[in-house]
């Protein structure tokens, strides 16, 4: 859960979405600088690829650049997006460990798709009509066993898309 505390915990916990859900990345209420001669990207279809996955769904998204050009954009999208887009939480979590200070907490983890342990951040999916913060607190707990008394959430970032395109 979020809020990797050993004695102070302070927790920020990004929401943010996993695959892109469009070729341009925006926040919502966030618009991108006018640039003269170009225009607004706009997505001119979705087309859903068959599957038998439960937790995934792939998708060919047919958009117009801010050039003017065609192009296309593949993309895997899980089946657990809430309505309002968000479906999971990364947590920074932050620990007080005198003397030596401030430490990120980080857990290992075997992921199938590179076949090796990794190292990353607590995270976890948002469950319907669960908050943000309170999956972090949900999350963190469960994989670090941090939790209770003094762990909090600071900051709920503004979404954040994972793609590096």
């Amino acid at each position: 859960m979020s809020s990797t505390t050993g004695t102070s915990p302070a927790v920020t916990t990004p929401a943010h979405t996993d695959a892109a859900t469009s070729p341009v990345a925006t926040t919502p209420g966030v618009t991108s600088p006018a640039v003269p001669g170009q225009q607004e990207p706009e997505i001119l279809a979705v087309e859903d690829y068959p599957t038998d996955a439960r937790w995934l769904k792939l998708q060919r998204i047919k958009y117009r650049d801010q050039e003017g050009k065609e192009r296309f954009w593949e993309v895997a999208n899980r089946t657990t997006r809430s309505k309002g887009g968000v479906d999971s939480c990364h947590i920074l979590a932050l620990v007080q460990r005198p003397p030596v200070g401030v430490c990120v907490v980080l857990i290992e983890q075997y992921r199938p798709p590179v076949g090796a342990v990794v190292v990353e951040f607590p995270a976890g999916l948002i469950d319907e009509g669960e908050a943000p913060a309170t999956t972090a607190l949900r999350e963190l707990y469960e994989e670090t066993g941090y939790g209770g008394h003094g762990v909090s959430v600071r900051t709920v970032s503004p979404v954040l898309v994972k793609d590096p395109g």
